[in-house]
């Protein structure tokens, strides 16, 4: 019996670890997963192992002190399919579709989702669709395809409503408020915040309490409210550190650089993403990242630093250009539905297949030599842009030069004149003087002066 439970504990590690994580505290739970990859075999592939080390790279990504190792996962991926265990392959592509929302490949993570959300539909297990369609609306939400994202966080909410299972239900609810404060839509947010804090109470959770509170803040700043943004961040600033979520600590740095931003303290902005958040490595996930570059390109450009803004914002801009964000998440898409539609209809469908393939690669050659052309286009518009800008930033050189002889050649004219003055009032009052002695002379020898001394004697 007690060799029975010992076999249990790396699959209770595992199921706590997981819970941990999900609620912010991260060092509980890489202490389990330590715990599991010390004491389980290495020699082979065992599945409790495996997915202890791929939440375990995942934490460590999300700390941002260590680099995620991709080597450790690839092994484990060969073990995962040796296995030919469905519900391990399920775990680890979870952890990998959140891996890849974190570093910005939403088609990677759009691929894994996917997969488990279908694993899960083929075992009929509502609580697995949920959990990777939650997943799936956040993605699609950083992708900043909010109607797509709204449509399947509704559809969790539902599948929630139905298994009675409040904490999905809420965590919708967060998702879905930040989708509408992106629209603009602050009537729907502010309702959907005041539903989650209140669930969140109800069902004791302090972590979606958080996240709403971050909804809550984030509304505040758009509405220009400072005040009750001040206040909100008190609150945050307490709620973290009282709860230890690690996780989300630079996610509060962030929102303080936002706050001083519309406050106007562009210097503290620039210390605060300088010291807590350097936008050179891998601490945020690639959607916050954007957000600190968006702010420290902005906060220069309102110190009246452009070039070094315009740097920034050109190097960042080329590296989100290689990523091809949305584009890539489509062209996934249609992948994944073009595969699966395949799959529905059978090979009854390739006497016709054959043809609408030709007829699509002639579209897509076509569609090919317009983009090319568009984008050679593109490509020299940004090139006369650049161009334009370095002429600019050289005319602005150029005028602060002017400005700076013209400031110069004013104060000498200035000084040339005071000293003129100077002079002039010095031989004004000389002259005034001389004049005194002119005059004290001239009455001394008037008749008028002489015959009154005169009879003086």
């Amino acid at each position: 019996m007690a060799r029975a439970s010992e076999q249990h504990k790396p699959s209770l590690r595992n199921k706590l670890g997981f819970i941990l994580f999900s609620y912010g505290d991260f060092d509980q739970a890489i202490s389990l997963y330590e715990e599991n990859i010390r004491v389980l075999d290495t020699s082979a592939c065992n599945s409790e192992r495996i997915r202890s080390l791929v939440c375990l790279e995942y934490l460590r990504l999300l700390r941002g002190g260590d680099r995620f190792e991709k080597s450790k996962v690839s092994r484990s991926l060969d073990c995962v399919n040796s296995l030919e265990d469905p519900e391990l392959k399920a775990d680890v592509e979870f952890i990998l579709g959140l891996v890849n929302t974190h570093l910005g490949r939403y088609d990677e993570g759009y691929r894994h989702f996917v997969s488990v959300k279908e694993h899960y539909q083929s075992i009929q297990d509502s609580i697995g669709q949920i959990e990777a369609l939650l997943e799936l609306g956040h993605l699609f939400y950083l992708n900043e395809e909010y109607d797509k994202s709204i449509s399947l966080l509704q559809d969790v909410k539902s599948k929630a409503d139905i298994l009675s299972i409040k904490r999905f239900n809420c965590k919708a609810n967060v998702l879905l408020a930040s989708n509408y404060i992106e629209l603009q839509d602050y009537s729907k947010s502010k309702l959907l915040i005041a539903e989650s804090l209140s669930t969140a109470s109800e069902i004791e959770d302090k972590y979606i309490e958080v996240l709403a509170l971050f909804n809550q803040l984030q509304l505040s700043l758009r509405e220009k409210d400072l005040a009750k943004a001040r206040v909100l961040l008190s609150t945050l600033r307490s709620e973290i550190k009282a709860n230890d979520m690690i996780g989300l600590k630079n996610t509060l740095r962030l929102s303080e650089a936002e706050f001083l931003m519309v406050e106007g303290d562009y210097e503290k902005v620039l210390s605060i993403l300088d010291k807590d958040i350097p936008i050179d490595n891998h601490v945020l996930p690639l959607a916050l990242l954007k957000k600190a570059i968006k702010l420290k390109v902005d906060a220069l450009y309102a110190l009246g630093e452009y070039k070094s803004a315009y740097d920034i914002k050109a190097f960042y801009e080329e590296i989100w250009k290689k990523t091809i964000f949305k584009k890539s998440l489509v062209e996934t898409e249609n992948k994944l539905s073009a595969v699966n539609g395949e799959n529905a209809y059978g090979e009854d469908t390739n006497s016709w297949f054959i043809g609408i393939a030709g007829g699509a690669m002639l579209l897509f050659f076509t569609l090919f030599l317009y983009t090319n052309d568009r984008f050679r286009q593109k490509i020299r518009l940004i090139n006369r842009l650049s161009d334009r800008n370095d002429i600019l930033f050289k005319q602005n050189q150029d005028l602060s030069a002017m400005n700076s002889a013209l400031e110069d050649s004013r104060k000498r004219i200035e000084e040339e004149a005071k000293e003129r003055e100077d002079l002039f009032r010095a031989a004004s009052i000389d002259i005034r003087k001389k004049i005194k002695q002119y005059d004290k002379r001239l009455t001394i020898y008037s008749p008028l002066h002489c015959w009154t001394s005169s009879r003086s004697f």
